[in-house]
């Protein structure tokens, strides 16, 4: 059972502090990371990553089913 005492001595990493705090990735948060480390582009990879984690930026809210109408009508001119 030595593999359960060096568990219980394991230590996280700021790296993995940072990774479990933030709701992304492994790779973005990696980014941001390098970024903070670097000092002054924080708020460039927090933006980046952010865009990133997307799967659609131009996402329109579902329009209400009295609306419907209205809204294909819209589509189609």
């Amino acid at each position: 059972d030595d593999l359960d005492a060096e568990f219980s001595r394991a230590r996280i990493t700021k790296f993995g502090q940072i990774c479990s705090e933030l709701p992304l990735d492994f790779s973005l948060c990696r980014l941001i990371f390098l970024c903070a480390c670097a000092g002054k582009y924080i708020a460039h990879a927090a933006i980046l990553a952010m865009g990133i984690s997307f799967n659609d930026l131009f996402i329109r809210p579902f329009p209400s089913s009295t609306d419907l109408e209205k809204y294909f009508s819209t589509l189609e001119s």
